[in-house]
């Protein structure tokens, strides 16, 4: 019964709200409003927990709000931090050329990655992950038909744990394996 309050303040709401004129049923809500917050502001584990509930039934949540975040941040070309670009005129791509070529090496070929395919292949395709996103999960496949297919893939595997602490230890645990398996066959089972 722990969210109790909120729910009996929402039942109460409804009902005053249905029999009320306007402006009375707009001091209610601005009343309600004001419960409610001041209830979250002094029960923040109950939200989390709530929120927590919720992600794990529906982890696809998650990447719908990376994606909505990506979509609104502002991009290096737009310092003015305004979202959309001048009335008519087409957002143009950033080009990340430069920054590719200056971390050619670390992106490409750095010691500590997982190389998957043929490690000399013409074509390289690196793969940022995190072990608790369900879009990484469902690549997998993908990824491994594309290596199967083109023997001149090289695949590099990026390790980037940003979904948690569960994430993080994932990926430590992934390094070590790979440490231990410089073939890469037991980092590929355990990926």
């Amino acid at each position: 019964m722990k969210h109790a309050v909120p729910m009996c303040g929402a039942i109460v709401a409804a009902l005053v709200l249905l029999g009320a004129p306007a402006s009375q049923a707009q001091d209610v809500r601005q009343e309600i409003d004001a419960i409610v917050k001041d209830y979250l502001a002094t029960h923040p584990d109950e939200l989390g927990e709530i929120v927590k509930g919720y992600l794990i039934k529906h982890p696809e949540a998650v990447g719908e709000i990376l994606v909505g975040v990506l979509k609104h941040r502002p991009s290096p070309a737009n310092a003015s931090g305004s979202n959309s670009p001048a009335p008519g005129a087409a957002k143009a791509a950033v080009d990340h050329s430069e920054a590719i070529a200056s971390n050619a090496a670390l992106l490409f070929s750095s010691p500590h990655q997982v190389t998957l395919g043929n490690p000399h292949g013409d074509v390289t395709l690196v793969e940022f992950f995190d072990y608790s996103c369900g879009f990484c999960k469902r690549a997998l496949p993908d990824m491994l038909t594309l290596i199967k297919d083109d023997p001149n893939l090289k695949v590099v595997l990026k390790e980037l744990p940003i979904l948690g602490v569960g994430s993080a230890e994932a990926a430590r645990i992934a390094v070590a394996v790979r440490m231990q398996d410089p073939e890469g066959q037991k980092y590929l089972a355990f990926h």
